[in-house]
């Protein structure tokens, strides 16, 4: 008797015990699921632009903020001119002259013609940055802004491109788009997006293939088309079409007036027809890891093959503390000068901004990726990053006899060291 009634009790507290068990690992499998659900939307939305928009009526604007149809990233680049060079004070400008030995000319570099002459200096140079290193924008008048970096610097822009006079557009956290006009903006200020809040969409990755070399990482195709909610456009036999990006498998250059697409369902599309898919495309820009920005023409495309991005590129909080160009610079007659320093009498700061092109593909290379720089003749300049690996750079006023020089504070107390370009034999950065 007590042995039939002593199995059953014992079997209720196994089957009890049981369940007790299966809650908890129910429980622990449901938050794990959670946690890595909201790590994942982090990480989606992560290196999305983000953040608050004042309008000179008092309106208050928050959510994901993309400049025009274009820039939507932390590591996209902001263009403007800068409209003071005070460092150029500290040189004779016919210093400056007398060391180039071109003394005057006009080159075009992203479809800007640059002149410059022996009889007046540049009044005034490119102001890039990526949005990451930025705190906020204080718009001004038209095509002018007040622009503060991170460490609370600021810089006073005006003009050369569409991003100081564009429409800001902001989706909101309910899903709202707000178009707002650059007139009517106050400020904009930067900030990171909150880890449960789904992005807009996916962002665009994969493998370019060049004439040359292929380049793999994020990609703003025709400098505009950077999510897969976006489209490309073309037109068929048939009339006009236009296709999700996150629908495209491939992407390749057929002559200058086509390109074959192809969709991830098997179709192939012969494209013509518009600035998407012929040589008015204005470049296809690659972000590449520990590199920077490439820009790739048409004429030396051959084929984008989208993969699925790894996330949506590097968080805002990621992006380093600005911080003073400071390093070791050797010049040619075999003498060392070290400190903090002003490279072609303009950028000071990590953050900014080198230039240069190779095999014609345009490069963008903060100087925080960079390692150290040696020029090479009089038009070109090795390039060897930080991270390893080396790129030779010509064109443009960067890495050429066009540049004008450097200055090396070589004590807090004194003038700096005015070094001419055509002296310089290599250029070391502190990390």
């Amino acid at each position: 008797m007590s042995s039939t009634q002593g199995s059953p009790l014992r079997f209720e507290r196994s089957r009890s015990t049981e369940w007790i068990l299966l809650t908890l690992l129910s429980t622990l499998v449901f938050a794990s699921v959670l946690t890595s659900t909201q790590t994942q939307a982090a990480e989606e939305n992560s290196g999305f632009l983000y953040g608050r928009v004042l309008t000179d009526a008092g309106g208050e604007y928050e959510g994901f903020l993309r400049w025009g149809r274009q820039e939507a990233f932390w590591d996209d680049l902001f263009h403007s001119m800068k409209t003071s060079l005070p460092f150029r004070d500290h040189v004779d400008p016919e210093d400056i002259e007398s060391a180039r030995p071109d003394r005057g000319g006009r080159v075009e570099m992203w479809g800007i013609r640059i002149r410059w002459s022996a009889d007046k200096a540049d009044a005034r140079r490119l102001f890039i940055a990526r949005f990451g290193d930025i705190s906020r924008i204080e718009v001004g008048g038209p095509g002018e802004a007040r622009v503060e970096m991170r460490d609370g610097s600021t810089y006073e822009v005006t003009g050369y491109s569409d991003d100081v006079n564009t429409e800001i557009r902001l989706l909101d956290a309910q899903g709202t788009e707000h178009e707002l006009r650059w007139n009517r903006i106050d400020t904009i200020e930067f900030e990171p997006a909150p880890p449960h809040l789904a992005p807009p969409a996916e962002r665009l990755y994969g493998v370019v293939e060049t004439r040359r070399q292929n380049w793999t990482g994020y990609v703003m195709w025709d400098k505009e088309e950077c999510m897969t909610s976006d489209l490309l456009d073309g037109e068929t036999r048939d009339g006009e079409v236009s296709i999700e990006m996150g629908r495209i498998r491939s992407i390749a250059r057929r002559g200058s007036s086509r390109s074959l697409v192809k969709t991830v369902d098997g179709k192939r599309w012969k494209l013509r027809g518009t600035n998407d898919v012929n040589r008015d495309n204005r470049g296809i820009m690659v972000e590449v890891p520990d590199l920077g920005r490439i820009t790739v023409p048409w004429d030396e495309f051959e084929s984008f093959e989208r993969q699925g991005a790894p996330d949506s590129g590097m968080p805002y909080d990621d992006y380093s503390q600005p911080r003073p160009l400071r390093g070791r610079v050797e010049d040619t007659d075999g003498r060392v000068h070290t400190g903090r320093m002003v490279f072609d009498l303009d950028e000071s700061e990590s953050w900014e901004i080198l230039n240069g092109s190779a095999d014609r593909v345009l490069f963008d290379i903060p100087f925080s990726n960079i390692r150290r720089l040696i020029p090479v003749g009089e038009d070109a300049c090795r390039v060897e990053l930080r991270e390893g690996g080396e790129v030779l750079l010509r064109d443009g006023q960067d890495v050429s006899a066009r540049n004008e020089g450097l200055l090396v504070f070589e004590s807090e107390e004194g003038d700096p060291t005015y070094i001419p370009w055509l002296e310089v034999a290599s250029i070391t950065f502190e990390p």
